[in-house]
């Protein structure tokens, strides 16, 4: 009886943590992750396979953003490199302007940070969504024109 509720109990843990997490949790990297700060200002962050990261905010809308975000204006943006695994991420980002410090988690295509500044010591909790501009349609109004990914 102990026996087979061992072997029982050992076979649901293998389920279990083999198993993917409820939700999606695949980092993208054609588009960006947007959150707006306030109302003229967004920061941005793009994803490459290769582990490198690059983080923006700008007042230009994500079709202005999306020309210049890129690897080669790396000196003009902060950069690092990310840490990726079980829908948990967390990188620093340096740059002229300073560093920061993110944390956080991946769910669907909604990136859930905790931004540090490491000069002043202040963070803030941010909600950044996908963008991907190969879907992009115009909204009617707004610096964040373009479509975020479906949720298929």
């Amino acid at each position: 009886m102990i026996k087979s509720s061992l072997l029982f109990s050992f076979g649901l843990l293998l389920i279990l943590g083999f198993s993917s997490p409820s939700g999606s949790c695949k980092l993208e990297y054609d588009g960006l992750y947007y959150a707006p700060l306030d109302t003229d200002y967004v920061a941005y962050l793009k994803f490459y396979s290769d582990g490198t990261v690059l983080h923006t905010t700008s007042i230009e809308n994500i079709e202005e953003v999306t020309k210049f975000f890129t690897k080669e204006y790396k000196k003009n943006i902060l950069s690092g490199t990310y840490n990726f695994g079980k829908c948990n991420i967390n990188f620093n980002t340096v740059g002229k302007t300073g560093v920061m410090k993110f944390s956080g988690s991946l769910e669907g295509d909604t990136m859930y940070l905790k931004a540090t500044n490491a000069n002043t010591h202040t963070s803030s909790e941010l909600k950044f969504a996908y963008y991907e501009p190969a879907l992009a349609t115009p909204k009617e109004k707004g610096k964040t024109k373009g479509k975020e990914k479906s949720k298929n």
